[in-house]
């Protein structure tokens, strides 16, 4: 497998850049926060072209949001978003972010302009490993009944703490391959 980088988590998860502006209400940005699914979002100031910005004024986060509802509803999102910067560039190594990428509820991502032009969310990064590691775990899980069904002949547990290429040769070997009883 190839090096993975922060634009192949894009491109799964598809190039969606959500934001909201900076003249939105509290009330309108914890509508579209709860509307789209999403955890947070940035704040921008000019309108977007061609799905992509310039700039990122702050962000909207729904947890917090939320809890201003009552009082600040028709107050401006720009008095009350957070300054924090997450932003990551698509050609950085995805493993070299993997562990920033949980610890934060959004993230965006700028393109060889330095333009922003996706949103990347912690759920987007579990969808993404998953996929890239689900044929991993069928192997393992392979592996594992490869394991007990020769522990069940011969009782030998070192079985299981030998590699996945010895526990075939070992499936294969006289010694185990005419006790198991399977007619080829």
């Amino acid at each position: 497998m190839e090096n993975l980088y922060i634009k192949d988590l894009v491109s799964f998860s598809g190039e969606k850049l959500h934001c909201v502006q900076t003249s939105w209400t509290i009330n309108q940005v914890v509508s579209f926060l709860i509307e789209k699914d999403i955890p947070a979002c940035p704040v921008v100031h000019g309108k977007k072209k061609n799905g992509k910005v310039g700039r990122i004024r702050g962000y909207a986060i729904l947890k917090d949001l939320a809890l201003k509802l009552k009082d600040f509803s028709e107050h401006k999102i720009e008095d009350f978003m957070s300054e924090s910067k997450w932003e990551l560039s698509s050609e950085q190594y995805l493993v070299d972010k993997i562990s920033v990428l949980y610890e934060k509820p959004v993230f965006v991502i700028t393109n060889d302009k330095n333009q922003y032009y996706a949103t990347v969310f912690q759920k987007d990064v579990a969808e993404y490993l998953h996929h890239i590691s689900s044929r991993f775990m069928y192997l393992r899980a392979i592996e594992n009944k490869l394991s007990g069904f020769i522990y069940s002949i011969d009782e030998n547990e070192s079985i299981y703490d030998v590699s996945f290429g010895v526990k075939i040769e070992k499936l294969f070997s006289d010694e185990i391959w005419s006790k198991s009883k399977i007619g080829f």
